[in-house]
């Protein structure tokens, strides 16, 4: 009996943990608009926008609104590429040391993977012995059109997906 209610407990439990992750997500999506609004709206505020105002008051305004744009896109890059970087170094396919030794470029281990989302992957490295970025691109086209790092995509979306890792796969290997 108190395996059933152990197991009945556990389900409980999964289903309470996936909708927490959901409305995190949903959250997190809700930020990103927010943030992506507001970048549209700074863009679309051009020195006309500012209505008149005296040149200097124009400029300060202008600089303002250059620095909170900046630090928009900041948080924005941080809250996007977080779970990325995290998802890409905490993975088996991605060797640190092998990346390092493999592409000298991006100044050892510990910049390994931060090389590997922000120019690497665009570039056809591969993350590992065991990830082939330009096959996986290859497969998955639309990976690469949308600007995502071939590896943080199969490990956030294309395992789920069931994407192919490899154009010549007759199936997925997720």
């Amino acid at each position: 009996m108190r395996d059933i209610e152990q197991a009945a407990f556990d389900d409980a439990l999964q289903v309470h943990l996936r909708n927490e992750i959901r409305l995190l997500k949903d959250l997190l999506a809700e930020r990103e608009a927010e943030i992506e609004a507001l970048l549209e709206l700074l863009d679309s505020t051009d020195e006309r926008g500012l209505r008149g105002r005296r040149s200097a008051s124009r400029w300060k305004d202008t600089d303002v609104m250059h620095q909170l744009r900046e630090r928009l896109l900041s948080r924005y890059h941080r809250i996007t590429h977080q779970s990325k970087y995290t998802a890409v170094e905490r993975s088996p396919l991605f060797d640190a040391q092998w990346y390092a030794h493999a592409y000298p470029e991006c100044g050892g281990p510990k910049y390994a993977c931060a090389h590997y989302l922000r120019y690497g992957a665009f570039e056809g490295h591969d993350p590992g012995p065991d990830f082939k970025t330009e096959s996986y691109y290859a497969a998955n086209p639309d990976v690469r059109q949308a600007g995502w790092p071939a590896l943080a995509h199969y490990l956030l979306h294309g395992q789920r997906e069931e994407r192919r890792l490899d154009p010549s796969d007759g199936e997925s290997t997720g």
